[in-house]
């Protein structure tokens, strides 16, 4: 993971949650699920999709709307990162 981009709590917080929880992801229900501000939000999409970590798309059914889509490399990142906190808690029980 020492390549990988150290993302802050928030970031990781949003990433989470567009990958764990069925969409559609929109700004707008991001920011009521996580309780922070729609601009809130905006900054952390921005920095999460220059990671290529999510997309925004046009919305299919109202395309007014954009959708927060997940992408391959956002995925790959998060399943890194799951076996680090795995292999983290192995290390820690073994200490034990």
């Amino acid at each position: 993971m020492s390549d990988d981009p150290d993302l802050t709590s928030r970031q990781l917080a949003l990433l989470t949650t567009v990958y764990l929880e069925q969409g559609p992801h929109t700004v707008r229900s991001l920011a009521q699920r996580l309780t922070v501000t729609k601009a809130v939000i905006s900054r952390a999409l921005d920095t999460l999709a220059g990671y290529n970590f999510i997309e925004r798309r046009p919305d299919p059914r109202d395309k007014r709307s954009v959708v927060i889509v997940r992408t391959a490399r956002g995925s790959s990142f998060l399943t890194r990162f799951a076996e680090t906190i795995r292999t983290e808690m192995k290390l820690a029980q073994l200490a034990v």
